[in-house]
């Protein structure tokens, strides 16, 4: 996934995620729209740990 739909929208949720743990996250794995993507399909399935499931899912090596 390379691009978005030009009507899709970023969470605001997700993206201050990404602004909060940007070091962790560019230290592990480059931060792209697939990863930022993939947040928003964590999120919406596990609401209540959400932060930890992306952290262990793209930080991990």
């Amino acid at each position: 996934m390379d691009n978005l739909n030009e009507n899709a929208k970023i969470d605001e949720d997700v993206l201050k995620f990404f602004v909060d743990n940007f070091e962790e996250i560019s230290a592990a794995s480059g931060v792209s729209l697939k990863s930022i993507a993939t947040t928003m399909i964590i999120k919406s399935s596990s609401k209540e740990k959400w932060q930890e499931v992306a952290l262990n899912l793209l930080c991990s090596e």
